[in-house]
């Protein structure tokens, strides 16, 4: 798990959080979900559906690809247009 240190903005926003909250950015992107050290393990498992999960999975199982074919593409994308992916090395996709 990763840890990130909230500054006494981000502690004051959050402080007021009762129950789980969707972290959004200005266009409205899930960022993530935040859940209050008070939030319970019932409360947490109520934002999960497990039935729902296990449909996903079956319907989508056979539709991704590996990990390196996507790096790959994306490498060659960058070959095609280095002025958009500036400063970004060969070493990043390694």
């Amino acid at each position: 798990m990763s840890t990130i240190t909230a500054d006494r903005k981000m502690k004051s926003l959050l402080s007021g959080v009762i129950g789980a909250a969707e972290i959004r950015d200005a266009d409205g992107t899930l960022l993530g979900v935040y859940t209050p050290t008070s939030t319970t393990a019932d409360e947490v498992r109520k934002l999960f559906d497990l039935k729902k999960a296990r449909k996903a999975l079956a319907r989508e199982r056979d539709q991704g690809r590996p990990l390196r074919e996507i790096l790959n593409r994306l490498k060659a994308k960058e070959k095609r247009a280095p002025s958009i992916m500036q400063g970004k090395g060969d070493s990043q996709w390694n």
